[in-house]
């Protein structure tokens, strides 16, 4: 992980507030479903991880994404962030 500058989010934690911003809409209409999450913003939901992974190095590359199934109770999110 890269060190942060005071007062700036990683990307990691970046795209966990855009996880967590997300939720509400994602709880009422995706539960179950993977999001894809880069660059701090929700880019699209899968039905599979498979997919979202393959989307996610495809669309965001060595900059790092991630991959959270849309649930109410899973929010070990700091094992589904990938980076190459």
């Amino acid at each position: 992980m890269t060190s942060a500058i005071p007062g700036q989010e990683t990307a990691f934690e970046q795209d966990v507030q855009a996880y967590l911003n997300a939720l509400p809409e994602l709880l009422a209409n995706a539960e179950g479903s993977y999001a894809l999450i880069g660059q701090g913003t929700l880019a699209r939901v899968f039905a599979s991880k498979v997919d979202a992974m393959a989307e996610g190095y495809s669309r965001f590359g060595s900059g790092g994404f991630l991959v959270q199934q849309v649930s109410r109770h899973d929010l070990e999110m700091g094992t589904h962030w990938h980076r190459r």
